[in-house]
């Protein structure tokens, strides 16, 4: 009987990762109906426009009022500038680089935090049912790479930095705010928006002319926070382990170094 709990979460873990296989499968081979790779090619574009000296962002965005609608073929540019750092490269750079680099990067902090199995659990059913986790990933997004830092960020004190460049993702870039390196990360991050000058004018315009509001990136919460959920998981730890425990005089060693 002591050994159910294990023989369960085995079974819903492998029914998870079957579902989650089924999922890639279709959208591997169904990827002109779902639009795959849409979101990086925008963004590609756009960062090859603003090297030929046209301008990052859309002339309607910068005009005035304008509605953020989902159309492959007038996609509004939301990021900010010094998101240049990550896309101009990618002008020249292989396609499948876009993809490989970050799902190397979550891989390799999975390998070291080597989560549980509930944490898997809940990795995977994110994957499954929670539609944006895929999104971003089947369309390109940029905030695959934000999960991705946030990974990163879990292994590597100060990388969590960089998932400012999605500043509405801002919480989850104080991982580790505590720790010297990140204030250093810091430092380079605010370094690296230098460059930019007065284009950082056109972007508080076009995220003032916009329709959007503070909350839109709220759907992409839940994929931010799945490296967090495998850093608690992180060296097979029990759920249970994070419970207070009755009469404990002060923190457990193991997180008093977190």
């Amino acid at each position: 009987m002591s050994r159910a709990p294990s023989i369960v979460s085995r079974v819903v873990l492998g029914l998870l990762l079957l579902f989650a296989a089924v999922l890639t499968f279709e959208l591997i081979f169904n990827r002109d109906h779902y639009f795959v790779g849409i979101d990086y090619r925008t963004y590609r574009d756009a960062a090859a426009g603003w090297l030929a000296g046209d301008g990052f962002y859309r002339p309607f965005q910068l005009a005035g009022r304008y509605d953020v609608v989902n159309d492959p073929t007038n996609y509004a540019i939301l990021y900010p500038p010094v998101v240049l750092w990550l896309l101009v490269p990618f002008i020249f750079l292989p396609a499948w680089l876009w993809w490989a680099i970050p799902i190397s990067i979550i891989a390799i902090a999975l390998w070291f935090l080597r989560p549980a199995i509930w944490a898997w659990c809940v990795l995977l059913a994110a994957f499954d049912f929670w539609g944006r986790v895929p999104e971003l990933f089947m369309w390109g997004n940029p905030g695959m790479w934000a999960v991705a830092v946030g990974a990163l960020g879990t292994i590597v004190p100060g990388a969590a930095v960089a998932v400012l460049l999605k500043p509405t993702l801002a919480p989850f870039a104080l991982f580790g705010v505590n720790r010297r390196a990140w204030w250093v990360g810091l430092a380079i991050f605010v370094a690296a928006c230098l460059p930019f000058g007065g284009m950082w004018l056109d972007y508080a315009r076009v995220v003032s002319n916009s329709s959007l509001t503070i909350t839109y990136s709220l759907w992409d919460y839940p994929a931010m926070a799945l490296p967090i959920v495998a850093w608690l998981g992180r060296s097979g730890r029990s759920l249970t382990s994070y419970l207070p425990e009755i009469g404990r005089s002060r923190q457990s060693p193991e997180l008093d170094g977190h």
